[in-house]
């Protein structure tokens, strides 16, 4: 173990809270349904140092944790080990390129990385956007900043871009809703504005 305060941590995160694809309550968009059971127990998906919570002998945590439940989770660890000054966290932004920077030979080697804010309403490239679209897309230099590090840590974990085949994209004039699985929540989600004509739902992501 490091001795405290030995490192100075920012993490940075894309969405406007932690936690990634695991919401913490039903109101939560993140790219799976918050009632969705784990397929892996609570005694495997948690951390060394943080068992899950027991409120109620009579009551214990679910053996397979529905996803809101992780997201909590989640929520209870960062409260309980990361709020505190050796940590930064910096919400809503997107890291837009991270490089090594050795302006003499004699100092350590430092990481740049340049860091979007994603103010309201920028959601920063569309999910859905084709590879090819990604990569033409320019970031605003103007609208980034930048901040150097010892180290860097690469968090982008998986599941990030739903995948919808080009055979159903753009389909605007199609009487059939077409959704990714990730923007499915509920049956009255689905059925909103009275639209009861069957749909497709797939479910690939990269």
């Amino acid at each position: 173990m490091y001795p405290k305060g030995a490192f100075k941590v920012t993490v940075f995160e894309q969405l406007s809270r932690l936690g990634g694809l695991w919401p913490s309550n039903s109101t939560d968009k993140g790219l799976i349904n918050s009632s969705m059971s784990t397929n892996l127990s609570k005694y495997t998906v948690c951390f060394s140092d943080k068992t899950w919570p027991e409120n109620e002998p009579s009551h214990p945590s679910p053996v397979f944790p529905k996803a809101s439940d992780v997201g909590q989770y989640l929520k209870q660890y960062v409260d309980k080990y990361l709020n505190n000054p050796s940590v930064e966290i910096k919400t809503s932004c997107r890291v837009e390129e991270a490089s090594m920077v050795e302006e003499d030979a004699s100092k350590q080697i430092k990481w740049r990385v340049r860091v979007r804010d994603l103010r309201a309403g920028d959601k920063g490239p569309s999910p859905l956007a084709s590879a090819e679209a990604l990569a033409d897309s320019s970031p605003n230099t103007a609208e980034t900043e930048e901040h150097f590090f010892d180290h860097v840590i690469i968090c982008s974990g998986f599941f990030g871009r739903p995948i919808i085949p080009k055979a159903f994209v753009h389909q605007e004039d199609t009487p059939i809703p077409i959704i990714h699985s990730s923007e499915f929540s509920n049956l009255k989600e689905l059925l909103k504005d009275n639209k009861r004509a069957p749909g497709k739902i797939g479910r690939a992501h990269v």
